[in-house]
């Protein structure tokens, strides 16, 4: 579905021109034209290309899903891609939502699938102030980028709490259920700078001032949301950091509760080792053995099994192995 947004030469705004009129628009080159397209058809990208004279591989790239992050200049237009996120927390999984921008001398064109809160703000701007308009076609692509990467910033902030939280969690030896958590952990962080770091190459692009749509004015506004991206990008390698330093944790916490155990078992087993010997030695079945005719002897062999026994607990726990 095509939605358009005009400012004539006036200064007043006109919404959702038919075609020909939107043609017309572009092509005069002294009116701002924003076209925001949601769930584009294969004739609508037809549309397109034709009113814009797109290249071939940019049709290709508005066509495929799931494209990375990245910038492509020709002679009349820009193609940026860009992502924003959509975390679900119930299921803890992010989907990354993809945006294509076709950047022109005078017009700015969108393309999206399903809604996207990012036009959906600016639309809203514009209503309740039309003179946003005059400010150029690379300004609001700036605005839509600039909403797109300040929704990291809130969720990378939540997730920075809950992995220090986790990583006390594991320090203090509360275990149970840490290392799926740090798994998801890592895969969501894993998936998102994925995302990022390309996205910090467009924007960093569209903010050297030399890109032939961005005014010098403008690219000032990039360099501010290039600080935004910068910013989610050293979140995000704290953050990854943060779950090594937990996995590692994680992993001297399981081998320390494995020593504790084998600890144990060798002092148990340590122990047993004079007793065995003593009822080895009283197990042998030879004629000549006085000690077996006596009358106290099983209770003395006991007691003397019992004393050993009891003297390496206490030299143990003296040298404070127990």
């Amino acid at each position: 579905m095509i939605s358009s947004v005009v400012l004539n030469g006036g200064g007043k705004l006109a919404k959702d021109l038919r075609r020909e009129d939107l043609t017309k628009a572009i092509k005069s080159g002294k009116k701002t034209v924003w076209i925001d397209v949601r769930d584009p058809t294969e004739e609508e990208h037809t549309f397109l290309k034709e009113m814009l004279s797109l290249h071939p591989l940019t049709l290709d790239d508005l066509r495929q899903k799931n494209e990375m992050p990245k910038i492509e200049v020709f002679d009349n237009y820009i193609l940026a891609v860009f992502h924003t996120v959509d975390y679900m927390p119930r299921k803890r999984e992010i989907e990354m939502v993809e945006i294509d921008a076709c950047l022109g001398k005078n017009y700015l064109v969108t393309l999206h699938d399903g809604e996207f809160k990012s036009t959906d703000i600016l639309s809203k701007r514009i209503n309740s102030n039309p003179a946003l308009m005059k400010r150029g076609a690379d300004f609001l692509l700036h605005a839509i980028m600039d909403y797109t990467i300040d929704q990291y910033l809130p969720l990378l902030d939540s997730w920075d709490a809950e992995i220090e939280k986790l990583e006390d969690r594991i320090i203090r030896g509360d275990t149970e259920g840490a290392l799926e958590k740090l798994v998801d952990f890592r895969r969501r962080v894993s998936e998102m700078r994925r995302s990022i770091a390309p996205q910090r190459h467009v924007i960093n692009t569209l903010s050297r001032g030399y890109m032939p749509m961005v005014s010098e004015k403008v690219s000032v506004y990039f360099r501010d949301v290039y600080d935004h991206i910068s910013k989610a990008y050293g979140i995000l390698e704290s953050q990854r950091d943060l779950i090594n330093s937990a996995f590692q944790a994680y992993s001297s916490n399981a081998s320390n509760q494995m020593n504790d155990v084998m600890k144990t078992l060798t002092l148990v087993a340590t122990i047993f080792i004079p007793l065995t010997f003593i009822t080895g030695i009283y197990g042998m079945n030879f004629v000549n053995m006085p000690e077996l005719s006596h009358p106290l002897g099983y209770f003395i062999v006991l007691m003397a099994m019992f004393t050993v026994g009891i003297s390496m607990v206490l030299y143990f726990k003296k040298r404070d192995w127990m």
